[in-house]
């Protein structure tokens, strides 16, 4: 699912990433009734109403908008229905976390050899 730049459903949007989900329906109206076809006669609004109802799709449904995050943001978690962006520093070298399960196996690893 990973997006080209072209493709940032939050830029379709013109929305921040921690946008309500309020605030992506409302600007969702607002975007299809700007570029309705029968209410904008550039040849250019039929792509871009395509690209609001694919952005819609993913942005409008937690779970594939979590998904989306993730993939083209890094790790984020969620709380009210806001992302949060967490990054790991690990003797201050920043990780990159794919698998949020994996690093927590890697971290109790390396608590456990400090035990020793």
């Amino acid at each position: 699912m990973k997006q080209s730049a072209k493709n940032d459903y939050y830029k379709i949007f013109q929305l921040p990433r921690t946008a309500s989900q309020h605030r992506i329906k409302s600007q969702f109206r607002k975007l299809v009734l700007q570029f309705h076809p029968d209410r904008n006669n550039d040849p250019k609004a039929s792509r871009r109403i395509q690209e609001i109802y694919e952005a819609y799709a993913v942005l409008s449904d937690p779970e594939k908008r979590r998904d989306y995050d993730i993939q083209n943001f890094g790790f984020s978690f969620w709380v009210d229905d806001i992302p949060i962006k967490i990054e790991f520093y690990r003797n201050n070298v920043k990780m990159n976390i794919d698998n949020f399960d994996e690093f927590i196996r890697e971290v109790k690893r390396d608590l456990s050899k400090d035990r020793l």
